[in-house]
């Protein structure tokens, strides 16, 4: 087998396979109808060194965003993404009047107190694969307002009432875009911030505000797991639906990767290292 391995991407042996770096990031939940709560952002798994073996097929698989939550009577939580043996897990649908939120990578956001739905979800999200975990539950209500979906990096209502939690930052990694100020990366879903229609701010990285005034939930941006925002009190108004997943790789850009038909990406190179993001679809890749 030939190859090398990566020390802390900037030295190589040539004893060893190389290793990628790997951002794997689940769909998003769908913000409540009705004033419901916001969506749970998608879990969010990260490796910084997998060591992956020349020859061998692994699966990558991109979660779907959750579709918008369509009544009162309906939670709707996103699909989990897949690398290899890492899983982040789907974030939480927000709640609706009958129902709780989910509990998810990120869990969802209560709606105010009404009927049983008070309870915000808790996050699922555990390391995975050789790789650290992030979520956060659902924020919190005191019966007078809906609250937001958790982020990657903080609680829902956490920077405020009814706002999503804020994404984790991983530019540092990925460069610049890759940022939850950057727009990515597993913000919560706003909500309704009380019992008149005032839509809260979804949490940086791509979580959906909530409609302001009259409406339906704003969604959660693509590709980033963002939760997406409550639709408006009123009976018909529906939650935005959740932001797609997303799965990024970074390597040494000597190694030339193999990508199933199934799947949309793109490659850059810059600085030594290719990075591939994967956008969509289900099929193997191997170098």
């Amino acid at each position: 087998m030939f190859g090398y391995r990566v020390l802390g991407f900037g030295s190589f042996s040539s004893a060893e396979a190389p290793t990628f770096q790997v951002l794997t990031v689940a769909g998003g939940g769908s913000g409540g109808a009705d004033d419901g709560g916001g969506g749970g952002a998608g879990g969010v798994v990260h490796h910084t060194e997998k060591a992956l073996d020349s020859g061998t097929d692994y699966t990558v698989t991109i979660g779907a965003g959750a579709s918008g939550s369509p009544n009162n009577n309906t939670v709707v939580s996103g699909s989990n993404s897949v690398f290899s043996d890492m899983t982040a897990n789907g974030g939480g649908g927000g709640a609706v009047q009958s129902q709780n939120a989910d509990n998810g990578g990120s869990g969802g956001g209560p709606r105010r107190a009404t009927n049983v739905s008070n309870t915000p979800g808790s996050s699922t999200q555990g390391d995975s694969g050789g790789g650290t975990g992030y979520g956060n539950a659902g924020g919190s209500t005191d019966g007078n307002f809906s609250n937001g979906g958790g982020g990657a990096d903080e609680a829902g209502g956490a920077d405020g009432n009814g706002q999503g939690g804020d994404g984790k930052d991983f530019s540092s990694s990925f460069g610049t875009s890759v940022g939850a100020n950057s727009g990515y990366f597993g913000g919560g879903g706003g909500t309704e911030g009380g019992t008149s229609p005032s839509g809260s701010a979804g949490g940086l990285g791509g979580g959906g505000a909530a409609t302001s005034g009259s409406g339906n939930g704003n969604a959660g941006t693509a590709n980033t797991g963002g939760g997406g925002g409550a639709g408006s009190d009123g009976g018909s108004n529906t939650g935005g639906p959740g932001g797609s997943g997303v799965v990024i790789l970074k390597y040494p850009d000597s190694v030339t990767l193999t990508i199933g038909g199934g799947l949309t990406s793109s490659t850059s190179s810059s600085g030594g290292f290719k990075q591939t993001v994967f956008t969509a679809g289900s099929d193997n890749i191997s170098y």
